[in-house]
């Protein structure tokens, strides 16, 4: 399994797939997210590649014993992200979309169609899902406290807040 993004989607959905049995799981992410693919592979990836002047479909085979994965998430939310999906799914796999795109997309639908990828998106959960969640956090087996990276009070909300736009935090707490 693949996950693009190792924000914390992405990094929850890698504690998820470890959680539920996943054999491997790679995470990938760009220069910008070398700390938050180390907090991905400390919380469970297998493999972490950071995106670079390669061909990141021979990354993934190569992390992947020479096959392309069953299942690839698009947890980034950045378009580039989409098409590499695409490119990096097995015959018969899917892709599943759970990063936010927030502008049209430009993409080759060939690349999915000569696959006879199924492609999925998700944006929310039903009550029965969330429960699960819970209980995955209750029992340990999904951490939580590795994505809280800043802490505050209330009143320094800002700072909270332009730590996330300049992508240095994964979670803020705002205290009272």
């Amino acid at each position: 399994m693949v996950v693009f993004g190792p924000g914390p989607i992405g990094i929850y959905t890698v504690q998820c797939a470890k959680a539920e049995g996943a054999k491997r799981v790679i995470c990938i992410g760009t220069k910008e997210d070398t700390k938050r693919l180390e907090i991905a592979k400390s919380l469970g990836a297998d493999h972490i590649i950071e995106l670079g002047d390669f061909d990141i479909t021979e990354a993934i085979r190569e992390a992947n014993e020479g096959l392309l994965p069953d299942i690839v998430f698009e947890a980034s939310g950045h378009h580039s992200a989409v098409q590499m999906c695409l490119n990096s799914v097995r015959k018969h796999g899917q892709v599943i979309f759970i990063g936010l795109q927030h502008h049209d997309l430009q993409i080759n639908l060939f690349d999915a169609f000569r696959e006879e990828a199924i492609l999925k998106g998700s944006l929310c959960y039903t009550w029965k899902e969330f429960k699960e969640c819970i209980d995955l956090v209750n029992s340990g087996r999904v951490k939580v406290e590795p994505l809280i990276t800043h802490t505050f009070p209330l009143k320094d909300i800002g700072k909270g807040l332009e730590l996330l736009k300049k992508r240095e935090a994964l979670k803020v707490v705002l205290h009272p």
